[in-house]
């Protein structure tokens, strides 16, 4: 799967995986992509089946809000997980933008989480 797509640059870093642009290949869209090790993935949507990170059920179960990313697919290869989200042109890490900027106002605070 991950043949379908060419990777661009890393957009952030946590500890639960990398968020990379990426074009996908047959379409040239513009798309963002978590690649999170299989092993760091410790919550299922059903842990006995193990087919699908609750990270994806809970992007799936909040889908029709507009403001949030969009979940466009996702797939597990060898020792990944892959989730393709939309990319959001400039948008900003909030952990990466409060290590650049230091601590954000209880103003700026509301305005992004509303």
């Amino acid at each position: 799967m991950t043949r379908r797509f060419i990777f661009k640059e890393l957009l952030g870093e946590g500890s639960f995986g990398s968020v990379f642009s990426a074009e996908r290949i047959d379409d040239k869209a513009k798309v963002a992509i978590k690649k999170i090790p299989l092993a760091e993935v410790y919550e299922w949507a059903d842990p006995k089946k193990r087919t699908m990170p609750l990270e994806v059920a809970l992007m799936k179960a909040v889908e029709h809000i507009p403001e949030v990313v969009k979940l466009l697919e996702f797939f597990i290869e060898r020792r990944h997980v892959f989730i393709v989200m939309e990319l959001i042109p400039g948008a900003v890490d909030l952990r990466d933008y409060t290590l650049k900027n230091g601590e954000l106002k209880m103003k700026d605070v509301k305005d992004v989480f509303s």
